[in-house]
């Protein structure tokens, strides 16, 4: 496959950011059901970080730089988290409870963009080595990317941020997926196996960190225990998508 391929891909794992930043532009969409996507969208990430991303990163590096990518991709993201939090969270009790904790939409956004910089190095690199990458991963990656994408918008569009701003950050989320993807096709064609192991354990980390800082708090805190049910089907869906990817004789 060529260098186009690799930006298609990504492209088409990336695009539905876009979308869901575009939906909550036009839409009011009421706050449970951004709570069950939210849900299927984390039971998806849960399952890419256990099935694809950790395993593959064991696989080309081992423990220790799967210790060392993830280790970094958990701080990375605790750090930013805390900036964010520091400069928009209003104290605990001045907080509407019935509403999203302010700042965590660019909480989710930091994530999303963390995740998909390795993400999108990752499918560059595995099209150069392999030659494809299997389309339920990618259909696994855009579950996950549509449900922050609208999560994040909503809750940034509750606090007045100003659309078009909401637009143009996940434009840019999208754009560093591309970009990545094209990096890694191009650039990382000779790297060993610890460093690509190493950036995807660090996809992995940022997206750990922001489930358990930001997403689940939030889902829990705007749909109530239910969404276990929507966190359970959104892990099953991703699971059997990706199993079939990486096991497709099975």
């Amino acid at each position: 496959m060529s260098l186009e391929n690799a930006i298609v891909w990504s492209f088409a794992s990336s695009i539905p950011l876009i979308l869901g930043a575009t939906i909550t532009r036009f839409l009011e969409i009421d706050r449970k059901i951004v709570a069950i996507i939210m849900a299927v969208g984390s039971g998806s990430l849960i399952s890419i970080i256990t099935f694809s991303l950790m395993r593959e990163a064991y696989h080309l590096g081992g423990v220790v730089p799967v210790s060392i990518g993830f280790a970094i991709g958990v701080v990375i993201f605790g750090f930013g988290n805390r900036l964010i939090i520091k400069k928009f969270v209003i104290k605990r009790k001045n907080q509407d409870e019935n509403k999203p904790t302010k700042g965590s939409g660019l909480s989710l956004a930091l994530g999303s963009l963390l995740d998909n910089i390795p993400e999108g190095l990752s499918i560059g690199v595995t099209i150069l080595i392999s030659g494809t990458i299997g389309f339920s991963l990618v259909i696994a990656i855009a579950i996950s990317n549509f449900a922050e994408a609208l999560a994040g918008s909503n809750i940034m569009k509750i606090y007045k941020k100003n659309s078009n701003r909401i637009l143009v950050l996940w434009g840019i989320v999208t754009a560093s997926n591309v970009t990545a993807s094209a990096l890694g096709f191009m650039l990382l064609s000779g790297v060993d196996d610890a460093t690509v192991a190493i950036l995807l354990s660090f996809a992995a980390g940022a997206i750990l960190g922001m489930l358990a800082e930001t997403m689940m708090p939030e889902v829990f805190k705007l749909g109530g225990s239910l969404i276990s049910l929507a966190t359970a089907a959104g892990f099953l869906i991703s699971f059997i998508m990706i199993i079939q990817n990486v096991y497709p004789d099975m």
